[in-house]
């Protein structure tokens, strides 16, 4: 099975900034990591942290779940790419992009 390439947009790049301001540094380096680690050999989800999702407020199709991050993308499967679109904090029921509440069901 080919790997996929992984894209971050501007707006996931700056989530990141926030998020690696707010909480420390490793935690950005973290979440690349883990996110480069499991969407790159799979990314649509079978079973465990993706997962596919309805109609929502980021028009996205995915989420991945990095303990209380979450990493929403886009697959592109005929060009092996993943385009993850935000990156979010989530400590309870309510989901953040950079300190925002965002109404999302996941």
């Amino acid at each position: 099975m080919a790997r996929y390439s992984l894209y971050w947009t501007r707006e996931a790049d700056a989530d990141l900034d926030y998020l690696g301001q707010r909480f420390g540094r490793p935690v950005r380096a973290t979440i690349k990591r883990d996110a480069q680690r499991l969407l790159g050999d799979q990314p649509l989800p079978a079973i465990g942290q993706g997962k596919a999702l309805d109609e929502n407020p980021l028009g996205v199709a995915y989420r991945l779940r990095l303990g209380q991050y979450r990493v929403y993308s886009d697959v592109h499967e005929d060009v092996h790419e993943v385009e993850i679109e935000r990156v979010g904090y989530k400590p309870g029921e309510t989901l953040y992009l950079r300190g925002q509440p965002t109404p999302m069901r996941d």
